[in-house]
């Protein structure tokens, strides 16, 4: 394993530590979106992580194709879908998109467009989602003073989750590529004009939804 996978097997320590309600919501906000819009489609997770959203989008989804580069998340994954329409891969997301010919109604990067680099995984991504499908990206507020407003009210559980990946991007030791509205509009101003962009997680993340035409 690499020093940057390390790191981010690190950084799920204090993510686990300060886990609250703001992960249900998101996740929930995500499925909401997806189960107002599509039955029983193909879905595919990147940057899945242990698979919490995926389990929540069994019911909804035809088949769930979950990438993550963590080899420990994804052994956990599998454990967790044994016997469901799932698929389970371990591997590099710009490398599983250009390897796979699969295409899916719904790609979904809840926050993991921002460790890995946005431009080529929305651009090779965009050509494995089906016509009429949908990007769904979930991503923390890139001003920090506003990540860290939970309904408002500023949370120093927030600050600390949050500090540790900013520290180690100022390092040059990960990726740490938070998105403003406006940054995440361009990288799909080629593409479609079909697009939504909405506050989740109780305020502190972005919800960005881009509709292939």
């Amino acid at each position: 394993m690499n020093i940057h996978k390390c790191l981010w097997e690190i950084n799920k320590i204090p993510y686990k530590l300060f886990k609250d309600s703001i992960d249900k919501e998101i996740y929930n906000e995500v499925k909401n979106i997806i189960k107002k819009n599509y039955k029983k489609l193909n879905v595919l997770d990147l940057g899945c992580g242990d698979g919490e959203l995926g389990e929540k989008l069994l019911d909804i989804a035809g088949k769930i194709v979950m990438v993550d580069f963590s080899e420990n998340a994804i052994k956990k994954c599998r454990v967790k879908m044994r016997g469901k329409h799932t698929l389970c891969v371990a591997e590099d997301i710009v490398n599983y998109l250009k390897m796979t010919k699969e295409r899916f109604d719904v790609i979904i990067m809840c926050r993991s467009l921002h460790d890995r680099n946005p431009k080529k995984i929305i651009d090779v991504g965009w050509k494995r989602l089906m016509d009429g499908g949908i990007i769904v990206i979930v991503t923390p507020k890139k001003s920090l003073m506003e990540y860290c407003q939970k309904r408002g009210k500023f949370s120093i559980k927030l600050l600390i989750k949050t500090i540790i990946p900013r520290f180690l991007n100022k390092l040059k030791l990960v990726n740490y590529n938070l998105l403003s509205k406006k940054e995440l509009n361009s990288l799909f101003s080629n593409k479609t004009q079909n697009i939504n962009i909405m506050k989740c997680g109780e305020g502190t993340h972005i919800l960005f939804i881009a509709k292939k035409q």
